[in-house]
């Protein structure tokens, strides 16, 4: 379990809901359908949102050792889509330490019953297939499924942008 400090777990936030809903924003007679059915916008604290799989792949396995970066973690947090977009390669960081081992991932959608799930899937397949010459070893060996979603986790912690806590023991809380 890589760590920074005895307390803190570095890991990422994949949410995997549309935009809007990452955003929190709609407008007109859909915003006051969604707050009908009670809809809930925003997103947990630091959580990037990713709904393309080609994404996905660009972030964790063409990047894969950018992600062993502080400083690249920490922006990637900061603005996902400004980095993902620019030209950033490991020349950019090569007098950066490099941390012991990749973050930890969490997914999520808004019940993590399918697109969460789906990201999460598709991930775990790259990884085994990567690295099927050295069977069980993983990429990624630390990734996540956000139990009930986003919207437990906003009913547990109705204060909007929260940040999620990982203890070492794994336990996620909010």
């Amino acid at each position: 379990m890589l760590t920074t400090n005895k307390n803190e777990i570095n890991f990422l936030i994949i949410d995997c809901r549309y935009e809007y809903e990452y955003n929190g924003k709609t407008f007109g007679l859909e915003a006051i359908a969604w707050e009908l059915i009670g809809w809930i916008g925003g997103h947990i604290q630091d959580a990037i949102n990713i709904t393309d799989p080609y994404i996905l792949e660009h972030l964790f396995i063409t990047n894969a050792a950018l992600l062993l970066k502080p400083s690249y973690l920490a922006s990637l947090k900061k603005d996902f889509k400004k980095v993902i977009q620019s030209l950033v390669t490991e020349k950019n960081y090569e007098h950066e330490p490099s941390l012991s081992c990749p973050p930890t991932i969490i997914f999520h959608c808004e019940y993590s019953q399918e697109r969460g799930p789906r990201m999460f899937n598709h991930l775990r397949k790259i990884d085994r297939e990567l690295n099927i010459h050295r069977y069980p070893h993983l990429s990624y060996p630390e990734i996540y499924l956000l139990g009930d979603g986003y919207r437990n986790f906003h009913i547990e912690s109705p204060v909007r942008d929260c940040p999620l806590k990982i203890s070492p023991d794994c336990s996620i809380s909010l």
